[in-house]
């Protein structure tokens, strides 16, 4: 998947930041920390392609503990596209290679 920052913001501006998704994560069930969080994941994101953060091996890594079951994406009423989401920072970060999951 190849996105630009405008197509990843179109998708992170889906989400009201309503928390819904958290209460359905088994890794949040797990980390208890809002980083950890589909929530977490996608506030970091956001500020990432504002440019207020820099990527890190620390945001890789959050972002890449996810299972990939979709508990977030089923749980959401605005039916934000969490794995695309995901997906579009691994794409515009460069870290997108043959063994990505999101991909």
């Amino acid at each position: 998947m190849r996105i630009d920052s405008e197509d990843l913001k179109k998708l992170i501006d889906v989400c009201t930041l309503c928390g819904s998704c958290n209460s359905s994560c088994p890794v949040f069930e797990i980390e208890l920390t809002e980083p950890y969080s589909p929530r977490g994941k996608i506030n970091l994101i956001g500020e990432f392609i504002k440019g207020n953060i820099p990527d890190s091996e620390k945001m890789k890594e959050l972002i890449s503990v996810c299972l990939i079951c979709d508990y977030c994406q089923n749980s959401c009423s605005k039916e934000v596209d969490f794995r695309s989401i995901f997906a579009g920072y691994f794409s515009l970060a460069g870290h997108l290679d043959k063994d990505n999951v999101f991909d």
